[in-house]
């Protein structure tokens, strides 16, 4: 009598990984995303950039985490086994209580060359508890609204870290950027960037294409010996020092994110 339950759960395992995969369902393809920046929390702090280089930038659009794994870790379930090599997971599900991060590559296999039981050829993943951040488990996806627990190889413990993304493609997209360019005879020049997101079409095959974002530069040209105090499209400058090797400054009031 004390085993049913065990067989309850086992058999309960069963009936979920029946669902598939068998390379029946593939993960999102990544789209192009960018780490998500707001030059709001640098002001009046000294700063200092060299030619090329960004002085502040600020960005909005749907955000979100993807994980970046950064060891290789381990898991098995039902004749299944998962092995996930360090890399960044886009694919990210949620419930109520996990969120779940699928790799693009990294696939369910059988223990067994012979052996092709249900839920085999599946992304694999791994599931972090929403409350216990600690908490974190291994999943497959067995279709785009299904998953399955994987046990984890305890050995090694996953190190992770969560990263706020921005989708550049999509049509609410909007990044602004001031870059140095030069220095030179008392006069400064800075690169005004613009990118501002477009919309998306469906193809003549009916999938969605990304279309890249609107981008806008301008030259702007301050003659420092007659102002330290530059203003760019709202935001505003104070020059502490300029060299054509370096530019050194603090944000007074930081680009705006609309």
């Amino acid at each position: 009598m004390k085993k049913k339950p065990c067989l309850i759960v086992l058999l309960l395992t069963c009936l979920v990984l029946a669902a598939g995969c068998a390379s029946d369902i593939q993960t999102k393809e990544p789209v192009f995303m960018t780490s998500y920046s707001h030059s709001g929390d640098e002001l009046n702090r000294t700063q200092s950039v060299r030619p090329e280089q960004n002085m502040l930038s600020t960005a909005k659009g749907p955000r979100f985490h993807s994980l970046i794994l950064k060891n290789q870790v381990k898991g098995s379930t039902m004749g299944l086994k998962c092995n996930l090599e360090p890399q960044e997971l886009w694919d990210v599900m949620e419930d109520d209580e996990y969120f779940y991060y699928f790799s693009d590559h990294n696939r369910s296999k059988a223990f067994y060359v012979l052996q092709a039981p249900h839920g085999h050829d599946c992304p694999c993943g791994l599931r972090i508890s929403k409350s216990t951040p600690q908490d974190i488990n291994m999943a497959i996806k067995l279709t785009p609204d299904k998953t399955a627990t994987v046990a984890i190889d305890k050995s090694v413990r996953p190190e992770v870290e969560r990263i706020e993304k921005i989708n550049i493609y999509d049509p609410n997209f909007l990044r602004r950027s001031v870059k140095f360019v030069s220095y030179e005879d008392g006069i400064l020049f800075l690169l005004y960037k613009e990118e501002i997101g477009t919309p998306n079409f469906r193809g003549p095959d009916g999938t969605t294409k990304m279309v890249e974002p609107l981008a806008t530069e301008e030259i702007l040209q301050f003659n420092i010996g007659e102002a330290k105090d530059i203003e760019i499209k709202e935001a505003k400058l104070k020059i502490i020092q300029a060299t054509p090797e370096k530019l050194v400054y603090e944000v007074v009031r930081a680009l705006p994110a609309n």
